[in-house]
């Protein structure tokens, strides 16, 4: 998803992590481990506002996306 995203793993997972408050680490396939256990629904509400704040903002001289 990340790659459709065009972000950078760790930007996402410093974002998830500051908004959840919960620690964990990238492996080596770029995956996420996260200490604790957490409802998939929690995490798509962060990543939900991760795309709402960061990824769909709109330039408000030209409208056109921020962030491309």
């Amino acid at each position: 998803m990340l790659y459709r995203m065009h972000r950078e793993a760790k930007h996402v997972m410093k974002f998830l992590f500051a908004e959840m408050g919960i620690s964990g680490f990238l492996d080596g396939q770029k995956r996420l481990v996260v200490e604790g256990k957490f409802a998939a629904k929690v995490f798509e509400g962060v990543l939900k506002r991760y795309i709402s704040k960061l990824l769909l903002q709109l330039c408000q001289t030209c409208l056109s996306r921020l962030n491309t």
